[in-house]
């Protein structure tokens, strides 16, 4: 059985906390791999007496917090990436442009600093603040969803109306 990723994450916070040591971990994810239908780690840390039910809790709200911080910033990710192609495709900067403004992303980012590919553009001259709201309009109009798997497209290259497949197989359609 492979650990699910909530779990290692879990667990990899309750060591952190210093709720339980790596060798519980250790244990307790060794447990699971033997077990046909394993319990969740946190169920397993709990009847083997590692943690408390309060510390269960508050490593499954911290990891929620977590996860969902990781999503937004995935989803950001992906609209960067949206915004750079159309900033592209529209002519208003060159790609050596955006990778110096994604490189300074990044640089900003591992030290705690959070900026959008906009305004990174727009800090270097690279982009007009007006142009940066066009290709934010642009970049609605052109993004397409897939409701089965909530994985986004890009349609600006394709005619309006037109009928794409996502990866997950599910038929999608360009905006008019």
């Amino acid at each position: 059985m492979i650990p699910r990723p909530e779990d290692n994450l879990l667990g990899k916070l309750a060591v952190a906390f210093g709720f339980v040591t790596p060798g519980q971990l250790e244990e307790c994810v060794r447990a699971q791999s033997e077990i046909e239908a394993p319990p969740l780690l946190g169920t397993l840390l709990l009847e083997r007496g590692y943690i408390e039910r309060d510390e269960l809790r508050d490593l499954i709200e911290f990891q929620k917090e977590k996860l969902s911080s990781a999503d937004t910033r995935r989803v950001q990710r992906e609209n960067d990436r949206m915004f750079g192609y159309l900033a592209i495709q529209l002519g208003l900067v060159t790609a050596t442009e955006i990778r110096a403004a994604v490189e300074e992303q990044v640089f900003l980012g591992k030290r705690g600093l959070r900026f959008r590919l906009g305004e990174i553009l727009v800090k270097r001259g690279a982009l007009k603040a007006e142009k940066v709201d066009e290709i934010l309009r642009r970049q609605q109009r052109y993004l397409v969803i897939c409701p089965s798997c909530d994985r986004r497209h890009v349609a600006f290259d394709r005619e309006p109306g037109e009928t794409f497949a996502c990866a997950c197989g599910r038929a999608l359609q360009a905006p008019e």
